[in-house]
């Protein structure tokens, strides 16, 4: 989620189809009260049925002339190692729309490409917690890899300074000797002080490590925190989840760790302009599962499940206060399991999450945060159950006019016809049946969508349009006067 320089909110996910996976934008223009139906960003059609081969997770930013940037992994061919078809590589999509429109550069960044450069060439392997900035007006990618039986995991960095990608050099290497499991996670990129910081947890001397970056080079490693609790090597059960933001003075790297099976640890680094970093550690009684932590300034937001005292919501907190519970959860099913959280780093603004319910349905909700969890929207019920093709607007019209249509939430679900179930195609006619034009013939994912037909160059009198998509199919009348 991220805001732009005119204050609007765009809040980007991922839907995994059977066919074909999309990157969605929701807008809000008014601190996330109403949204948009969704825009389709940028689609990736699967190969294959191998459930592997998805699109995982995206990262967005906006840059200093108001332009929007995102990246987004997916595992998918080419598969590089033979004998492993069931466990496709990584690699990083980049979508921009600066020249007006989404449009997607393939591939620019493969973890093959970096394990072969690293010696791992023969593993199976992947990109893992990508992420996007936006500094100095050029854009910085950071993502960790991990290996199978590879012999060092790495964390990735590249950027556009130059305007072109480039493949991803190695930030930081672990070597992993006689260790194994997901040594490095999470790269957190934050600036402050006009200065790139990339945070990173390094599981075997149980420490958080980072770099900074000036504009022209990289520092060397720097040890923010060791971990007090336990000596290295740590146990492999040990979870990592972090989060970071900053605003115009202060950095803030938030880690969230399952210490032992009794507790939790939160741990938080904070980065004013011109101090060091300072190390915030508190303990929560009990083992549970969470998400990412969220952080607005001073507060950091955790949602609980699995804990007997925050069962189910979102809990706050902050140095002097401690920890305490919102009154309102974020659900109140207990079957349901929260998923992912993101949100803007201003407790005004609106957060977002997943959660999927018993059955293994998933929903994306939308709510805020201030002291109260208020106000949750279930975005699913944005998107419609039918079908529909409304009559254009106005009609009769000169020399343009608006063509609404809506596809339903459970299109393209089937294996049926997979390559051409979720086409829309969008046609006008003249009054022998001749085609006129083509308006939309594109993929496109469940949602409400509105296109302009610019008749300057037709003459009046009566034409025709007609939607199709897989089996459904409808024509209707509209009248050009001029």
């Amino acid at each position: 989620m991220v805001i732009d320089n005119n204050n609007v909110i765009h809040l980007f996910c991922f839907i995994q189809g059977d066919a074909t996976d999309y990157v969605l934008e929701f807008t809000s223009g008014d601190n996330g009260v109403t949204w948009t139906s969704p825009d389709t960003v940028s689609s990736y059609s699967r190969s294959t049925s191998n459930q592997r081969e998805h699109i995982y997770s995206v990262s967005a930013t906006v840059d200093d002339n108001n332009n929007i940037h995102l990246v987004y992994k997916y595992n998918g061919p080419p598969n590089y190692i033979n004998g492993y078809d069931d466990y496709p590589s990584s690699h990083i999509n980049y979508v921009t729309n600066s020249s007006g429109s989404w449009i997607t550069q393939q591939d620019i960044i493969n973890d093959e490409s970096v394990q072969a450069r690293e010696g791992n060439g023969s593993t199976v392997c992947y990109l893992n917690d990508s992420q996007i900035i936006n500094y100095h007006n050029s854009q910085h990618f950071a993502a960790y890899d991990y290996a199978w039986f590879g012999n060092s995991y790495h964390i990735i960095y590249s950027n556009n300074i130059s305007e072109n990608w480039f493949a991803g050099d190695t930030l930081h290497t672990f070597n992993l000797e006689d260790y194994d499991n997901i040594i490095l996670n999470a790269p957190s990129l934050m600036v402050n002080n006009d200065t790139l910081y990339s945070v990173w947890y390094q599981r075997h001397n149980c420490t958080v490590e980072m770099k900074k970056f000036d504009g022209v080079t990289w520092s060397n490693v720097q040890t923010i925190f060791n971990d007090k609790y336990f000596s290295a090597p740590h146990p492999t059960s040990y979870i990592v989840k972090t989060n970071s933001c900053q605003n115009n003075s202060t950095a803030v790297a938030a880690m969230l760790r399952n210490a032992t099976d009794n507790y939790h640890e939160l741990i938080l680094m904070t980065k004013t302009t011109n101090g060091n970093w300072e190390v915030d550690t508190t303990q929560i009684a009990e083992k549970y599962y969470t998400v990412e932590p969220t952080i607005f300034n001073d507060t950091t937001y955790l949602y609980l499940y699995g804990n007997s005292t925050y069962t189910g919501g979102i809990i706050k907190y902050t140095k002097s206060g401690g920890f305490s519970a919102l009154t309102e959860m974020v659900t109140d099913d207990e079957n349901e399991r929260l998923f992912d959280l993101k949100s803007l780093s201003d407790a005004s603004m609106p957060f977002a999450y997943i959660v999927a319910n018993s059955d293994n349905t998933y929903f994306l909700k939308i709510g805020k945060v201030n002291n109260l969890v208020t106000d949750v929207k279930n975005m699913n019920e944005n998107l419609p159950t039918n079908f529909s093709l409304s009559q254009n607007y106005p009609n009769p019209f000169n020399p343009s006019t608006t063509i609404k249509y809506s596809i339903p939430v459970n299109y393209g679900d089937s294996d049926i016809n997979r390559n051409d179930r979720q086409r829309i195609i969008l046609k006008i006619y003249d009054i022998l049946g001749r085609e006129i034009a083509t308006l939309v013939n594109k993929k496109q994912a469940p949602g409400n969508y509105s296109v302009q037909l610019d008749a300057e160059n037709l003459s009046s009198g009566i034409y025709f349009y007609s939607l199709h998509a897989g089996s459904f199919f409808k024509t209707r009348k509209m009248i050009l006067l001029k």
